[in-house]
């Protein structure tokens, strides 16, 4: 389902329904290093599973209060979380990793950073959900990017500043 969104159209995701809802694609991989963004506009974060993690673009980019990454194939495993998400208002949200560094930005700004090292490969394949009925994001989400390698933060703003303006025709 699409509404109006940041720029043109964006994904709208359970909201109002009884449905799960969330885009599937097929698998991007992107060994060693990456770039994962997108705006978002999240109106609960509850209802999105038993952990109540939101999954922006699966697997494991995802928001609660707060931005969220998790990796298995990142040592140490487990859940790095840095900045504040707010409901209802757009933010655009940025995870890079290079260099032994994984990167969290929102609205372009560095909210943080922390040492992991790399034990393999990683891969991206759904947005809007970790899988069809587990971590479904409530709200919007525009503008998905994934890179294969670390934008910097100057890039990351150029991808903010670069999309259509706000009301415009381009899709």
């Amino acid at each position: 389902d699409f509404a109006s969104g940041k720029h043109g159209k964006a994904l709208r995701l359970n909201i109002g329904s009884t449905q799960n809802q969330y885009a599937s694609f097929s698998q991007i991989n992107h060994n060693y290093s990456f770039t994962k963004e997108a705006w978002i506009y999240p109106t609960s974060i509850s209802g999105c599973g038993s952990e109540n993690r939101c999954s922006v673009i699966a697997p494991y980019f995802e928001v609660l209060s707060n931005l969220q990454y998790y990796d298995n194939q990142l040592s140490p495993p487990g859940w790095h979380t840095r900045g504040t998400i707010n409901l209802n208002q757009w933010q655009h949200i940025a995870v890079t990793y290079t260099n032994n560094s994984l990167n969290f930005f929102i609205n372009g700004i560095s909210v943080g950073s922390t040492t992991a090292y790399n034990n393999g490969s990683h891969y991206s394949n759904n947005i809007g959900a970790h899988s069809s009925n587990t971590r479904n994001f409530r709200g919007f989400i525009d503008e998905v990017k994934i890179y294969n390698y670390a934008r910097t933060q100057k890039q990351i703003l150029e991808d903010m500043a670069g999309s259509p303006p706000p009301g415009s025709s381009a899709k």
